[in-house]
């Protein structure tokens, strides 16, 4: 460890500032020469990007029972890049004094998007409604550089005085390295959905049908054989209904349970639920109300992942306008998000200091040795965001806006590290804001704008200090209309 950096490069962990030698002492002499560090560091990287996209649309209602819509579209996107890049210092794992190196890199992401659907009546209330989706894209790339190192001679770990930040480049022995890298990411996905809907009557209806899709993916490296291929077919039954009991009241529901039977990634759920619901209501013409509530509930119970989430979210809303001059708008939203899972994992705390997740760890040697403990990781986060808004017109000309949100967030994880902080888990983001606009005639409209900014996290105060930050704006601007 150099630089007195609150990192153990050896064993790989954090660590308290100050525990290090300095790389500069108190006379400015360098005097930690065996340290990583540099003295000049330099990279050019330019990217150029083109993305056209082409598409063509179709609809058709030519039959009396039957409608078509269909659609297709096209895009292939390049994109080029060429690399220049230098060190000047010392690498000390690799023994480098200095390296240069120059590439080019370029990809081209080619996508296929089609859409057919056709609705059949079967009579005035009931019809058969089938969606089928077809969405492929493929991502081809490679990357040709040559690099030429500067290695101080010998093995091993680079130690003084032999090896240091200050040996002669001129002394150095030349490597060149070069490298050429093809590969192309491959993904497609067909789904087909069929559903039965019934108008009940002019005031509620319901809807039950059945999905099928698959997902395939395709991972060429170097096109050596050593490639990932992977198929994942899911399973999902639908349902819905809505309902319009009076004329100020409407109401919508969906639920899809989804069976997968692979997975991509080791937390993706092999189940899959989820639940909508929708509601508006306006008692008044200067009145509307809403509700709605969105989860998600996921499952995956394969040996050694054991995982379980969810995600849910309710909202409310309000706007109210009793008066040509004055309104109120009021939103409220909370989430909730749950993910707990088994993972294997490699930690040794520094000496003195004890972690309960290390502590209570069980043994993954038998499966992963790289990584032999075993825990049950979770990560919870709960949030909170609440608005404000309220716009009054003191006279005809004058407009004003006062506003004013929040967003609470308290969340938890594991923790790995003593200096771990929770940062973005347990946050407060406060933002008041305020208009003024003023009709001056003739078209013209001039606008004063304020808003502040506010972000504080509640993690404990530490090496790493909670982050807090604030910000006032304003902004002016004379908006001419005709």
């Amino acid at each position: 460890m150099c630089l007195g950096l609150p990192f153990d490069t050896s064993n790989r962990i954090p660590r308290s500032p100050g525990v290090a030698p300095s790389l500069i002492d108190s006379s400015g002499t360098l005097t930690n020469l065996a340290c990583n560090g540099y003295f000049s560091y330099a990279r050019l990287q330019r990217i150029r990007t083109s993305a056209p996209t082409e598409r063509i649309s179709l609809r058709s209602n030519y039959f009396s029972r039957l409608d078509v819509a269909a659609s297709y579209s096209y895009s292939s996107a390049d994109m080029t890049t060429p690399l220049t890049e230098s060190f000047d210092g010392l690498l000390s794992r690799t023994r480098t004094r200095a390296f240069a190196g120059s590439g080019t890199a370029d990809a081209t992401r080619i996508s296929n998007v089609a859409e057919l659907q056709a609705t059949v009546y079967l009579s005035h209330r009931v019809r058969v409604v089938d969606k089928f989706y077809f969405w492929a894209y493929r991502i081809p790339q490679n990357f040709a550089s040559v690099e030429v190192d500067s290695n101080v001679p010998g093995s091993g770990p680079c130690l003084p005085p032999t090896c240091t930040l200050l040996f002669p480049l001129s002394n150095t022995s030349q490597e060149v390295v070069s490298s050429l890298t093809q590969s192309s990411f491959n993904q497609n996905w067909k789904r087909n959905q069929v559903e039965l809907v019934w108008d009940l009557t002019a005031k509620a209806g319901a809807r039950i049908g059945y999905r099928y899709g698959q997902r395939a993916f395709d991972h060429f490296i170097d096109f050596s054989g050593d490639d990932d291929h992977l198929t994942v077919h899911e399973h999902t039954a639908l349902f819905g209904a809505w309902a319009r009991p009076t004329h100020g009241v409407r109401l919508n529901f969906d639920l899809e349970r989804t069976n997968y039977d692979d997975t991509i990634v080791r937390i993706a759920p092999r189940t899959e639920s989820r639940y909508r619901l929708q509601t508006s209501y306006t008692p008044r013409p200067w009145a509307v109300l809403g509700g709605s509530f969105n989860f998600l509930e996921d499952s995956n119970n394969v040996f050694l992942t054991n995982y379980s989430g969810h995600n849910r979210n309710y909202g409310f809303t309000a706007s109210l306008t009793p008066r040509e001059r004055f309104g109120v708008d009021l939103a409220y939203n909370y989430n909730d998000l749950l993910q707990n899972a088994l993972i294997c994992f490699n930690d040794t705390p520094p000496p003195g200091v004890q972690l309960p997740v290390v502590t209570g760890a069980g043994s993954c040697a038998a499966n992963d040795p790289d990584n032999p403990l075993l825990t049950g990781s979770y990560y919870v986060n709960n949030n909170h965001f609440g608005e404000a808004t309220v716009m009054v017109k003191p006279v005809k000309r004058v407009t004003t806006r006062l506003g004013y949100s929040i967003t609470s967030v308290d969340g938890s994880t594991p923790q790995f590290n003593v200096l771990q902080p929770l940062g973005s888990l347990q946050y407060r983001y406060q933002q008041p804001v305020a208009d003024l606009n003023l009709d001056l005639g003739h078209n013209l409209t001039w606008n004063t704008g304020w808003n502040y900014y506010q972000y504080r996290e509640g993690s404990f105060v530490g090496p790493t200090a909670p982050r807090y930050f604030h910000a006032n704006t304003t902004a002016l601007s004379l908006r001419y209309a005709f």
